[in-house]
C-alpha cells in the first residue's frame, strides 16, 4: 500500500465504531510490518501445506501462486 499498492476502503455504514477501530490497527500493523496476512499455518483446498506454523510465503511464490487457500469457496 506504501508503494502505491490497494489500500483498503474502510467503512461502510453496518461497520461500528470498534470493529473500525480493529480494521485500521490491522492495517496499521499491516503498514509497518507487524502483521504478515500469508504466515502459516496455511493449507491449500487439498489439505497439502503450502506454509508451516510459523512460516511466512515469500512475495516471488505469492506471484505465482495457482492455488486456492482452504476455506475459500470458488465461483463454479
Amino acid at each position: 500500500m506504501e508503494e502505491g499498492g490497494t489500500d483498503i476502503a474502510c467503512c461502510g455504514p453496518n461497520i461500528t465504531e470498534d470493529e473500525e477501530a480493529r480494521i485500521m490497527a490491522a492495517r496499521e500493523k499491516l503498514m509497518n510490518g507487524e502483521l504478515d496476512i500469508y504466515a502459516g499455518p496455511l493449507s491449500d483446498q487439498d489439505g497439502n501445506v503450502k506454509a508451516a506454523d510459523g512460516e511466512t510465503i515469500p512475495d516471488g511464490e505469492l506471484w505465482q501462486m495457482d492455488w486456492f487457500v482452504d476455506g475459500v469457496i470458488t465461483q463454479q
